[in-house]
């Protein structure tokens, strides 16, 4: 699953796209530098333009948060890890990382979304329980016995010894 996120104004600054993975979150973000360029650059940057991608495994993902906007400002939603401080204001949420700028239009999509990612989180938590050893028969600890013995990790004393015990069990 991927969505397109806009932020505001005419370059779409602090939006980009979220995408969900097998095992992972991936947000890219258009890229909002623009120190030392004319106007016209600045359009071309904000528009083709993407910075690094923010990747959060389903696993380490704490929260996921979406802010509703206001009368001036955008939604957007903000996937929360260990040691990331939850953003309120959408200025805020345009340089940061984990988080992403949409249009009012799309609420309902990214609600979707964070159904889904959380869904997934909840899977990532419940680690499968290892599958249990079978229970190894009498014969087959006498034979492992028996080739410590065979490559002199045992002397016929300690052989005997544990035989014995395992013999007791039995």
């Amino acid at each position: 699953m991927k969505l397109e996120g806009q932020g505001p104004g005419l370059f779409n600054a602090g939006g980009g796209t979220i995408e969900l993975l097998e095992d992972a979150v991936v947000i890219q973000k258009k890229n909002t530098d623009m120190s030392g360029t004319g106007f016209l650059d600045m359009a071309i940057n904000l528009a083709t333009s993407t910075k690094g991608g923010y990747t959060a495994a389903y696993e380490s993902i704490h929260s996921v948060n979406i802010s509703e906007g206001g009368f001036m400002s955008p939604p957007f939603i903000q996937i929360l890890t260990a040691g990331e401080k939850s953003i309120s204001s959408s200025e805020d949420a345009a340089k940061t990382p984990s988080c992403l700028l949409f249009k009012k239009a799309v609420l309902g999509q990214f609600r979707a979304l964070k159904a889904e990612i959380e869904g997934r989180m909840a899977d990532a938590k419940r680690k499968p329980a290892p599958p249990a050893a079978p229970p190894s028969s009498l014969a087959d600890e006498l034979t492992k016995l028996a080739a410590l013995l065979t490559a002199g990790h045992l002397t016929q004393a300690e052989f005997d010894q544990q035989k014995a015990q395992l013999l007791s069990r039995a």
